[in-house]
């Protein structure tokens, strides 16, 4: 999985641990963990973390979106 933004980034941004992102976005830490380091996650965390940033799915998470068409 491929992510247009670069999640450890934003997240350092942010000042925030793994945890504390996991908990901001309302998703599970392993769940972050493994966007963060570019693996996959289930179409609802993606939507979950687009959100978050004010994003589309399609826009953070492009090589996914279009795996699935």
């Amino acid at each position: 999985m491929s992510c247009a933004l670069d999640l450890n980034a934003e997240r350092r941004n942010l000042g925030k641990s793994k945890l504390a992102m996991a908990k901001w976005i309302g998703i599970g830490y392993a769940t972050w963990c493994r966007a963060e380091d570019g693996e996959a996650i289930s179409e609802a965390s993606q939507k979950a973390i687009a959100d978050k940033f004010g994003r589309t799915v399609v826009d953070v998470f492009p090589e996914e979106t279009e795996a699935a068409a």
